[in-house]
């Protein structure tokens, strides 16, 4: 038969009281642990988030244990005693444990004086994120302005279409003077097998000329 402490809590374990108060003696915590926090006034929904993130990144993962036991701690107390819970908490964070809790009781007791309970720190983020946003949006809806502002007066904004071909800035040819073979509607409009149009200077010295397509330089 055992005889020993069996079903005694750690509380009541006279052992582990004299560790806690060994220490308690021998710990260095932050200064303003000197400061009294009142849970009443704090909003725990929005500390419990910072909680948890920031136990992930102190510990590299996720530790839905600790984040438990820090917030109950805090819960269960409407004066915690923040030397004790990092006695408490340096099993797990080891010395990482004094830096969180330093960190942590700032927050609370900004928390406590605050607005709604949340941390000045937090509120001032938040501000920040939405400034950052409306920066962003006004950055948008300035350059979908720029693209659909209308063209100035004067402003040629049509798209070449025809840029680099060989007829560009020639006299468009209609149909019917296509038709009209080498020349068209008068004798001194020219067309040749391009559909290009030469206008024929009238030699005042010459009599009236014989029709055009009877006139061949190879019948002199």
């Amino acid at each position: 038969m055992v005889v020993g402490l069996s079903g005694v809590s750690a509380q009541e374990d006279v052992r582990f009281a004299n560790k806690e108060s060994t220490l308690l003696k021998s710990t260095k915590f932050p200064p303003n642990f000197a400061e009294q926090v009142d849970m009443t006034k704090v909003n725990m929904e929005v500390m419990r988030q910072w909680i948890a993130q920031r136990v992930e990144r102190l510990l590299g993962f996720e530790d839905d244990v600790l984040v438990e036991l820090i917030t109950e701690f805090l819960e269960n107390n409407q004066f915690p005693d923040p030397r004790n819970m990092q006695v408490q908490l340096t099993g797990f964070l080891e010395k990482r444990a004094r830096p969180f809790m330093s960190e942590l009781w700032g927050l609370l007791l900004s928390a406590q004086v605050s607005v709604g309970g949340i941390p000045r720190k937090f509120v001032e983020q938040k501000k920040e994120e939405m400034e950052q946003r409306r920066a962003q949006n006004a950055d948008v809806i300035g350059e979908v302005r720029r693209r659909n502002v209308p063209p100035r007066a004067g402003e040629d904004t049509r798209i070449p279409s025809r840029e680099g071909r060989w007829d560009r800035g020639r006299v468009p040819i209609n149909t019917e003077q296509r038709r009209g073979g080498y020349f068209a509607h008068d004798r001194d409009t020219f067309v040749d097998k391009r559909g290009n149009v030469t206008r024929r200077e009238r030699d005042a010295g010459w009599g009236p000329r014989v029709n055009a397509r009877e006139y061949s330089p190879s019948r002199r």
